[in-house]
């Protein structure tokens, strides 16, 4: 008797828009010097990224190398999360975040587990949104992308501190 095929999956990179400080009223920089700024090196979640759903329900277990430590030569210790989403771009958000919150030096999971937490409120922002014509596929909805389609691949450093996760969603 044959097998019945496998399920066959989609993984697309969602397409990002690039903070901009001339995006965000109100911007401002918190690094001293910051005309010399050069941005950090991404920090990544391992190869295939790491789901959403899991970063929320097990933490530092989620993300391989969780416990390392990460910007440790930044030259702040506050960062903002810059979210964005195709076709909700009136619910673009920019996060400050401390990175000390708890005594702790910022590790890998530790921003992971924190943009996702703030990702999951601005997905629920975008919900109560309809989504642009022409980017239905994007749509966060109970019948469209949920948290457990989303991978966070990586945190990318955009612009001095500002910081955008990088993700992948799996259909």
């Amino acid at each position: 008797m044959a097998q019945p095929p496998a399920p066959q999956f989609h993984r697309e990179r969602v397409p990002a828009k690039v903070f901009s400080p001339t995006l965000a009223q109100g911007y401002r920089s918190d690094i001293a010097n910051a005309h010399n700024y050069e941005t950090m090196a991404p920090i990544y979640f391992g190869p295939q990224g790491a789901r959403l759903t899991d970063i929320l329900l097990h933490g530092t277990n989620a993300i391989p190398g969780g416990s390392d430590e990460v910007m440790n030569t930044a030259p702040y210790g506050i960062i903002k999360f810059y979210f964005t989403w195709p076709g909700y771009p009136h619910c673009e958000q920019l996060v400050t975040y401390d990175m000390y919150t708890g005594g702790s030096r910022p590790t890998r999971a530790k921003l992971a587990c924190a943009a996702a937490s703030l990702f999951v409120r601005f997905m629920e922002r975008c919900k109560m949104f309809n989504v642009l014509p022409g980017a239905e596929k994007w749509r966060l909805a109970l019948d469209g992308l949920q948290a457990h389609n989303i991978y966070f691949m990586s945190l990318v450093n955009t612009h001095q501190d500002v910081w955008q996760v990088s993700c992948d969603v799996v259909i």
